[in-house]
């Protein structure tokens, strides 16, 4: 019963988020990114003061090369998060980016013989905590538990090498402005970082649920308008931005009306979940599909071309009309009438696109309903 338990708790530990989730991840990266540059950027003003009052301090130098090699590569990832499609790796590389720029400050001061200084720093343990608050704006759980791995390998070894290559209990540490060496001491600073991951672990697992229960339709497990609305504002702006064609579907099953009164909703609830199986497995990966509201669904073809999204348009249809769905005891036949926009042609902007697509859809259904109706 344990190890089934440890088990399921171990697999949702490094469940990777839904594509809906990464896409909202992404925002945070951005977000993390922003943030990250401008804290770097004014730390950076701290070794240039320091160094302007004292400029023989080691200290002082190491810290500035640390910070201004944090700043080009912080500039480096804001500018790969802030791309249409970033790389899938970049939130890994940032989390354990944050991390590993604590530890070189860490490590730049064992490097001028400042072994309790890096072991004892209030300030630049405390930075380790930023780092990991910082990766539950991705909503990964999975980097959560990959930067508190980084961040508890990484200052045990920083620990490790100074206990091993310093005699930190001499006289020529006892008036160290930073304090005695304590093991008890390091000893609760990586429990800390444990808790702190376990913790970090928690609120993203947690968020993420919550955000999939508030952009999915339980119904049919699409995501609902709501997210529809969000993710139509992304395609166009990046439309807008590359000038590539971005087509917009309204489809709609026809006399639902009919089923619901003749069968029961719960018939209805079934056919509606019949035809979201369908769309799910008619479309690429890259197109994206959401409930509309009532029997109405809408699908978005990013920088595709209009004959291509017709075709597969009309393979949907096709599909759903030779497919019956068994409802109470009974085979009855679904068809499906569609209606498409095309950006720029019929509007550049979310509403006119949606309203053009209503238009055709609407003619669609004149024109003897099981049909595509596009420009």
């Amino acid at each position: 019963m344990i190890p089934s338990r440890l088990r399921e708790v171990w697999t949702a530990a490094w469940a990777a988020p839904d594509s809906q989730t990464r896409d909202f991840g992404r925002e945070g990266e951005i977000v993390f990114a922003r943030v990250r540059l401008v804290i770097i950027t004014a730390i950076v003003l701290i070794p240039i003061k320091s160094l302007l009052i004292d400029s023989r301090n080691a200290d002082n130098w190491v810290g500035l090369a640390v910070a201004l090699v944090a700043v080009l590569l912080g500039a480096g990832v804001l500018a790969l998060a802030r791309r249409p499609a970033p790389p899938r790796w970049l939130g890994l590389f940032s989390s354990l980016l944050d991390v590993s720029l604590v530890s070189a400050v860490n490590v730049g001061f064992l490097l001028a013989g400042h072994p309790l200084t890096a072991t004892n720093s209030q300030v630049v343990y405390s930075i380790y905590f930023l780092t990991l608050s910082g990766t539950c704006l991705r909503l990964d759980p999975r980097l959560c538990l990959a930067a508190g791995a980084a961040a508890l390998l990484e200052y045990g070894a920083v620990v490790a090498w100074s206990a091993t290559h310093w005699d930190l209990a001499s006289p020529a540490f006892a008036r160290d402005p930073y304090g005695a060496f304590s093991w008890d001491s390091q000893v609760g600073r990586l429990l800390l970082l444990v808790l702190a991951t376990g913790l970090a672990w928690i609120i993203v697992t947690r968020a993420g649920r919550h955000w999939r229960d508030s952009i999915y339709d339980r119904l049919t497990g699409l995501p609902n308008r709501r997210y529809l609305e969000i993710r139509l504002e992304q395609a166009m702006a990046a439309a807008h931005r590359t000038r590539r064609p971005l087509v917009l579907a309204l489809a709609d099953l026809d006399h639902f009306k009919q089923i619901n009164d003749r069968h029961g909703h719960a018939a209805g609830d079934a056919a509606l979940r019949h035809a979201a199986t369908a769309l799910s497995q008619t479309f690429r990966r890259s197109d994206f599909i959401a409930r509309y509201g009532g029997e109405e669904f809408v699908i978005l073809f990013p920088e595709a071309e209009p004959a291509a999204a017709c075709e597969r348009l009309e393979q949907l249809r096709a599909a759903i009309a030779r497919q019956p769905v068994v409802l109470s005891g009974t085979a009855v036949a679904l068809t499906m009438s569609v209606g498409m926009a095309v950006f720029p042609a019929d509007g550049e902007a979310p509403a006119d696109l949606l309203s053009r697509a209503d238009q055709r859809l609407y003619a669609a259904k004149q024109a003897g309903r099981n049909r595509v109706q596009g420009p």
